[in-house]
């Protein structure tokens, strides 16, 4: 009996090679549809352990979140039972702030729920969001800081439907508001615009602060990037990557006037029923 082996290359130029074992001589095109077969195989086998490696990081981040989950959510649990006592201290002015750190407590962990639940149909138009609503109630929110600064916050009337739900675009507003609060001055103005055309919208918020500097237009957008004294660098890059899951863009600019402006374009979403 007489074997005839073959090496037969895996990928043009690779290191991996097939090892056919023959009864008989192969003419070329036999060899040529080994390697088609192989190359193949190669390619699923490939795309196979790819897929293995993803769904072992993604098993850990999971783990990952439930382990915070559970930490924080310890932490959450001792400041709210330390809070009845602390407000048991306080005056009529610093009840008003204390209601704003509880209202804060309480979000956070609200949030917090909504990051780690299991929500396939999130941020992709099962759930909808009306703007101005959502601006009024988070400018309530950080109105401490709004106060703070003595800003004067404007925005339309007119409702405005977007395809997100209230959890995850209010992420988007309080990173945009949080940041044109820092870097506005005392006694300025932070202004909301909207106007709907085709089936798209354009969303756009200025301050009165310095502006951008020269260049930085997309640096903002990088995670870790800020020159926000007290800043992460993660605000505005979670902004946009929750503006761009939603099918929109987002970018800023200079004002000539002064200021920055952030401009939203967004899928329109007509009014629910």
């Amino acid at each position: 009996l007489t074997l005839r082996l073959y090496v037969l290359p895996v990928l043009p130029g690779g290191s991996d090679f097939l090892l056919v074992l023959a009864l008989q001589k192969l003419c070329p095109q036999e060899i040529e549809q080994l390697q088609v077969a192989t190359r193949g195989i190669a390619c699923l086998l490939k795309l196979l352990k790819t897929q293995i490696q993803h769904q072992s990081r993604i098993d850990y981040l999971e783990h990952l979140l439930r382990s915070i989950e559970h930490q924080m959510r310890q932490s959450f649990g001792l400041v709210k039972l330390y809070l009845p006592l602390l407000e048991s201290q306080l005056d009529a002015q610093g009840k008003f702030w204390f209601d704003g750190f509880r209202s804060t407590i309480t979000e956070l962990s609200a949030r917090l729920t909504s990051m780690v639940a299991d929500r396939s149909d999130r941020g992709c138009g099962a759930s909808q969001v009306e703007l101005g609503a959502l601006i009024g109630e988070r400018c309530q929110a950080l109105s401490p800081l709004i106060r703070e600064k003595s800003l004067q916050i404007n925005y339309p009337d007119g409702k405005l439907w977007l395809p997100s739900d209230v959890e995850t675009f209010s992420q988007v507003v309080d990173n945009l508001l949080c940041n044109a609060i820092a870097f506005s001055p005392e006694g300025g103005s932070i202004i909301w615009s909207w106007e709907a055309f085709d089936q798209e919208v354009l969303v756009t918020l200025r301050d009165s602060g310095p502006g951008l500097r020269t260049g930085e237009e997309q640096k903002i957008f990088r995670s870790g990037y800020t020159h926000r004294p007290g800043g992460q660098g993660q605000g505005l890059a979670i902004a946009k990557r929750i503006v761009t899951h939603l099918g929109g863009r987002i970018w800023a600019e200079t004002l000539e006037v002064g200021g920055a402006q952030f401009s939203l374009v967004l899928p329109l979403t007509p009014r629910p029923a």
